[in-house]
């Protein structure tokens, strides 16, 4: 019977061909064949696969290729991921993305038509492990001899069992490593001990059981050495043989070991260095014995181990030997007076054999950087200050006891370097008993000066030393 419908049914496509010679006979389905390629270039997060389609003669085009993974032993498009990688038959490759370190997958290549999804043989790898992840940052805070170095590492799959940072001069070929204790993704270390104005390479690592990791290596250049800032300043106090010099010195990247002055004669060639202790960002120093009329050069240096740096050259001229002081002679007031206690009484009348006048003597002097000696005279005695200073000369108190009501001349005085003298003018005051008195008291009075005078108060200097100290000049008749 069977035969029977086989014939019959090649009878009918045989009539129908000879009446119906222009319609295409309907070509079957043919079962798909494809291939699954081993996968390559495993990481820990991705890996390349594909496969190879043979062309069928009479399949139905090939709509949709690629692989499909998953941890489940039979992956499918359906319910893992999967990819899409062009139609047609042929040769295919395809990229396994997503994947987790050191995770075993199962894959296999796929093809699609309008009718089936037909799979290849499974195949299956294992992604790697990760590693940590280690970012060198920008050094900061440079200085001449220190920077701090900046990372930050990211921990893969496996523990970090050291990290840190190595470092070279950049012209070096050989690493030195430092261990960084710090738990946390942002690690720093202080580099100390560097080379001014030198440039270093850097990198940071983080080191696992599956090796070291470096990151980038970065370069930085340490600072050129500050030096000292030192700055001449105008020189003041200048006489005839002698003069102050000023300067201003202010460390800089290393401990300053010496500091002064050096100075000369214009005109000469070699210099003279003076040493200055003074421990103060302004340093002076008196120069004595120099020439009148004399032009001298000079300057401020300081002295660190990297050398010595100077401050810009000063020069100041002597004053002449023809210059003369100024010396005016101020009026002088009685400020009080008084008698002593003792005494007798006659008759109702008190009688006092000691009194005691008080008198404040003022002198003002100007230009007396050309004098050796100043002072004034109370009745041809001498009262003298050896200051060098313009303004007024004012001794605490003079008094004179054992005195009636009486009239004393005084006058001020300057004495050149020369050994002559210029005086103010000569005057008086008359001095007088205030009336009687069992319990002496000063009886103070104001002395009228020219407040608009730019003066200032000169008080007494010890020839030993500058410390400047105030004075009470007595006279006893």
């Amino acid at each position: 019977m069977k035969n029977i419908n086989i014939l019959v049914l090649i009878y009918l496509i045989f009539s129908f061909s000879s009446c119906q010679e222009d319609i295409d006979i309907p070509i079957t389905n043919q079962e798909i064949k494809i291939e699954t390629n081993q996968a390559t270039q495993i990481t820990s997060v991705s890996a390349k696969s594909g496969g190879r389609i043979p062309e069928i003669i009479g399949a139905l085009p090939i709509l949709s290729r690629g692989v499909c993974w998953g941890a489940n032993p039979t992956p499918t498009i359906i319910s893992n991921g999967f990819s899409v990688d062009g139609q047609g038959t042929g040769d295919f490759d395809s990229y396994i993305q997503g994947l987790n370190p050191s995770t075993k997958y199962y894959y296999r290549s796929y093809a699609s038509n309008e009718k089936e999804t037909v799979y290849g043989a499974v195949k299956n790898f294992t992604t790697l492990s990760q590693n940590p992840i280690v970012t060198t940052v920008s050094a900061t805070s440079i200085t001449e001899s220190s920077a701090k170095l900046n990372a930050t590492i990211s921990a893969g799959t496996e523990a970090i069992t050291t990290r840190g940072f190595e470092y070279r001069l950049t012209s070096a070929s050989s690493w030195t490593r430092v261990t960084i204790t710090q738990t946390t993704s942002a690690i720093t270390h202080l580099l100390t001990g560097l080379t001014a104005n030198t440039a270093y390479t850097y990198r940071a690592y983080a080191t696992t059981v599956l090796g070291t990791v470096y990151g980038t290596a970065k370069t930085f250049k340490t600072l050129s050495k500050t030096p000292p800032t030192v700055i001449t300043n105008p020189a003041t106090s200048i006489t005839k043989i002698s003069a102050t010099l000023n300067a201003t010195i202010s460390a800089g990247a290393e401990a300053i070991t010496t500091k002064g002055f050096e100075f000369k004669l214009t005109s000469a060639s070699s210099w003279t260095k003076v040493t200055i202790t003074q421990t103060t960002s302004v340093i002076s120093h008196l120069l004595i014995g120099l020439t009148a009329n004399t032009a001298y050069t000079y300057r401020a240096y300081a002295t660190t181990v990297s050398g010595t740096v100077y401050g810009a050259l000063k020069s100041f001229t002597t004053l002449s030997l023809s210059q003369n002081p100024i010396v005016t002679t101020v009026s002088a007031t009685q400020t009080g007076s008084n008698y002593s206690s003792s005494g007798f009484d006659y008759d109702g009348t008190h009688y006092n054999y000691n009194y005691e006048y008080y008198c404040k003597f003022e002198f003002r002097y100007e230009n007396t950087q050309y004098a050796e000696e100043i002072g004034f005279s109370i009745d041809g005695d001498s009262y003298h200050f050896t200051t060098k200073e313009d303004g007024l000369k004012n001794p605490e108190w003079i008094f004179f006891s054992n005195s009636n009501n009486t009239t004393i001349t005084y006058q001020a005085y300057a004495k050149k370097y020369d050994g002559s003298y210029i005086y103010g003018v000569e005057k008086s005051v008359y001095l007088y008993y205030g009336g009687k008195n069992n319990n002496p008291q000063k009886k103070y009075l104001d002395l009228s000066i020219d407040e608009s005078t730019p003066v200032r108060k000169n008080i007494k200097k010890q020839s030993d030393n500058n410390n400047k100290i105030s004075t009470a000049v007595q006279r006893k008749n």
